[in-house]
């Protein structure tokens, strides 16, 4: 830092011909910026400038040194204008990493509209499940179903989600709607697979207590979005976060059973971000994005 101080000391010694108005310019004083030009010179072991009592000129290694010099900080101020617009509009590359059920089947279908908006923008995603280091990964934005499992993290809810139990109208017609929990025994309930195990569908039961149901069909599965076609094409009932079916219950392509008697909290959504990185002017697009958009989806 020392040598570009002084690099820009000289610099400005030379256009203008005066150690006094470089000094003005830069805030120093004038013994200030002679100083620091002739511990250059001393550093380089030439003589820059010829100094006399009304101005300075160049030597000729000064002549060449300045040419050099003056490049170095227009590319300087070049890299801190392209560096500042970068905060501040979205621009370059977004690197993203989702959940896998999240991005199959919310985020996916939403990236063009995003593209759409920020033309200058490109977006790297992965889908994992697993805990990661978004600092190690340099990841922008980490986006998890559940509550944050990530540490020195800052979080913003993107939404919260319910779980709830549909099938397709073709299904319900071949085998009756479910009424009670306890109906369930007598249908096809498609289970979702965590860590090697079918999880478990809760309700509430008559006395407020949890009723836990194991779900059994010739089907289970690790993605959620199989697990959803699989619902949709009649193979039986799906219990799903109601953002990973949103459109198919708008539509009717699904049909809510058992409505109301879930006894699972709301499930946030949140996107994550490293808390000693300053957030980005892409990452708060691509969050405020989001957040514009699953509130659409629920209205």
């Amino acid at each position: 830092m020392d040598t570009l101080a002084a690099l820009t000391v000289f610099v400005r010694a030379a256009e203008s011909g005066s150690f006094s108005q470089a000094a003005r310019l830069l805030g120093m004083t004038p013994s200030a910026a002679s100083r620091s030009v002739t511990k250059l010179e001393r550093e380089l072991d030439a003589r820059l400038l010829h100094r006399s009592t009304h101005a300075l000129a160049l030597t000729e290694a000064g002549e060449l040194y300045y040419q050099r010099a003056a490049q170095v900080l227009r590319d300087l101020h070049d890299a801190r204008d392209q560096v500042s617009a970068l905060e501040s509009r979205p621009r370059g590359t977004l690197r993203v990493d989702a959940s896998v059920g999240f991005g199959q089947i919310v985020l996916g279908p939403l990236l063009p509209a995003f593209l759409a908006e920020h033309r200058d923008l490109r977006v790297e995603l992965t889908l994992r499940d697993r805990t990661i280091d978004p600092v190690a990964e340099r990841m922008d934005v980490v986006i998890r179903v559940g509550p944050p499992r990530l540490e020195a993290v800052t979080a913003r809810q993107l939404t919260s989600a319910r779980l709830v139990v549909c099938g397709a109208p073709s299904y319900l017609e071949r085998r009756g709607t479910p009424r009670s929990p306890a109906d369930l025994a007598r249908h096809e309930c498609l289970g979702l697979v965590v860590r090697g195990k079918v999880l478990p569908w809760r309700f509430r039961g008559d006395d407020d207590g949890v009723v836990e149901i194991t779900p059994r069909s010739r089907l289970a599965c690790d993605h959620g979005a199989l697990l959803r076609d699989a619902a949709l094409a009649g193979s039986g009932l799906v219990r799903l976060l109601d953002i990973f079916v949103a459109r198919e219950l708008a539509s009717g392509a699904l049909r809510p059973v058992l409505d109301g008697q879930g006894s699972e909290p709301p499930t946030p959504v949140h996107a994550l971000q490293p808390v000693h990185r300053r957030s980005s002017a892409k990452a708060r697009a691509f969050i405020d994005f989001l957040v514009r958009r699953l509130e659409m989806r629920r209205s």
